[in-house]
């Protein structure tokens, strides 16, 4: 490796991973840049002064109220990381049965993607391969959670099962144990005829934590809802509902959190669904005014044999773009579908299913999916010490993006706090306070627009730490710019 004392600001923003340039200003920077061999260049912990100034200290104003999604084994600094369906040894259909999942070396990929917990609807927690699941959750330090259909099932009206909180806690006190152990899978979209039970459980869980005590305290019930879909789907009768009031009938079961299925991309490729924004914003904004954290999907897979040919499987900007507009409206938490093949869609041909449709395929197969993943949960990592200490406040949206964001949202924004504008390519711009002060997270707003510049125009020459593709730097500056890739983000707080 060479290293370079100086460097022009316009030539570091040419070659720096983090893509930032000078905006009015040819100043050398302080510090040293570290360049490998094959160019690349890395910055993290040095101070670019852009503007040759010295930096302001911005103000800070009283903290906003902060909503946090806990999953037990989890940092509370870093945002949990889901992947939704995990291993089995299940694999088997016309004729032939695959080797089971439920290895070392499975769960060290998903590690090694970036998970850091996953929904096991598959596998109950006294089953066959309870013990030995949970054994390896705790070893790999991934958080798990399970069916335990004894004490809690909610599957079918017919089968329904909620177990008294005393019971509840009996059952639930050997496996506190596994370290790992996070909680019990509850339902994956349920109708609102559901919610009266669901109900039912979570206050009796919650009442079985109490009984555990203090080790107990941050398991939970996982419950996903339904997108926006038709009212009778919804209601789960021959009666329609709107989704606000099938929202407001979860919010009456008091969940752990809120998180709802998600699956934009559709159509011809690098193409959104047009409301997807607007989808984010409601749902953002529903669970701010009902005092929870949300989570999203991350679509991982297409070709879902439930809606075949409906769903594509992503490529790597629409990843970035689904991902990173849900942590730019607020997200807490991202959980990835499917995590690993569904193993009722073995029985399906190629033409309906592909061994893509997944992080991990069927035959323990790392995909390309995988691999956006890893690098988009690199970058999460980085920023999850802010993001999981912000409030969400709004979005500015500048030029013609993927999509739009109705002009009527009390949440969109022309400017926030020491941000005046947002100027260059199409971009979308959430807006957090963080502990009192500010950061943004900034998205390229294309699909196509690869190396996007996007200039933030501050009110006065401050501080920011920037992070970008993992990396951390601090610039000094009163307007930069970011040179991101098409659907990718950067986390910016004003020191």
């Amino acid at each position: 490796m060479k290293l370079f004392n100086k460097i022009s600001a316009l030539a570091l923003a040419a070659a720096m991973t983090v893509g930032l340039a000078a905006c009015g200003s040819q100043t050398e920077q302080s510090g040293s840049v570290i360049v490998d061999e094959n160019g690349q260049v890395s910055l993290s912990g040095n101070t670019i002064n852009v503007s040759g100034r010295a930096a302001k200290a911005s103000t800070k104003v009283t903290p906003e109220e902060v909503y946090t999604l806990t999953v037990r084994g989890v940092d509370k600094d870093d945002m949990p990381i889901g992947g939704f369906l995990g291993p089995t040894d299940y694999y088997r259909g016309n004729g032939y049965k695959l080797d089971s999942l439920i290895t070392d070396d499975f769960f060290k990929k998903l590690v090694d993607c970036g998970l850091n917990y996953v929904i096991d609807t598959k596998n109950s927690a006294i089953g066959d391969y309870g013990e030995t699941l949970l054994d390896l959750a705790d070893r790999h330090g991934i958080s798990w959670y399970m069916r335990y259909d004894d004490i809690m099932s909610l599957d079918n009206v017919n089968t329904l099962k909620v177990e008294t909180a005393e019971n509840m806690a009996e059952a639930l006190r050997p496996l506190l144990s596994h370290e790992r152990f996070a909680g019990l899978y509850g339902r994956d979209e349920p109708s609102e005829i559901y919610f009266q039970y669901i109900k039912q459980a979570l206050s009796n869980f919650r009442e079985a934590m109490a009984i555990l005590g203090n080790e107990a305290k941050d398991l939970g019930v996982y419950v996903n809802l339904f997108p926006q879909v038709g009212g009778t789907q919804l209601s789960g009768t021959d009666k329609p509902i709107t989704y606000q009031e099938y929202l407001d009938g979860f919010y009456d079961c008091d969940p752990f959190f809120l998180e709802f299925d998600s699956y934009p991309i559709t159509g011809l490729e690098n193409t959104v669904a047009g409301g997807w924004l607007n989808y984010l914003g409601t749902m953002n904004r529903s669970a701010k005014a009902n005092g929870v954290a949300w989570q999203g999907f991350a679509q991982a897979g297409g070709n879902f044999s439930d809606v075949p040919g409906a769903h594509r499987i992503t490529n790597e900007n629409e990843l970035n773009y689904d991902v990173n507009t849900m942590l730019a409206f607020g997200a807490k938490g991202i959980n990835y579908f499917p995590c690993c093949f569904p193993p009722e869609w073995v029985i399906y041909t190629t033409e309906e299913n592909t061994n893509d449709n997944s992080l991990i395929n069927k035959y323990g197969t790392t995909t390309p999916t995988y691999y956006y993943a890893q690098k988009i949960n690199n970058n999460i990592k980085a920023m999850a010490p802010y993001l999981m200490n912000s409030a969400h406040m709004g979005v500015i949206l500048n030029g013609d993006g993927v999509c739009a964001y109705s002009a009527s949202a009390p949440d969109k924004l022309d400017s926030f706090r020491q941000l005046k504008s947002v100027g260059g390519d199409p971009s979308l711009v959430g807006c957090f306070d963080y502990k009192g002060g500010s950061a943004f997270v900034v998205v390229n707003n294309t699909l196509t627009e690869h190396r996007g510049e996007i200039r933030l125009d501050f009110d006065d020459n401050y501080e920011y730490t920037v992070i970008q593709r993992g990396t951390t730097n601090n610039v000094i500056a009163e307007s930069f710019v970011l040179t991101l890739e098409a659907g990718e983000c950067a986390l910016v707080v004003v020191k």
